[in-house]
């Protein structure tokens, strides 16, 4: 696995910061795993 040793900051709103961490609960991922898929197109499906 390739070493991941970049960092990316942004700023967000407390309420696109909410949005975001409950659709990545829902994913099942984390915040940074789902930031990093939607930033690829790679966004999974929300778990049921």
């Amino acid at each position: 696995m390739e070493q991941k040793n970049k960092v990316i900051h942004c700023r967000v709103t407390p309420a696109e910061h909410a949005a975001i961490s409950m659709a990545a609960k829902d994913s099942g991922v984390s915040i940074t795993q789902f930031v990093v898929r939607a930033a690829l197109a790679k966004t999974p499906e929300p778990a049921d």
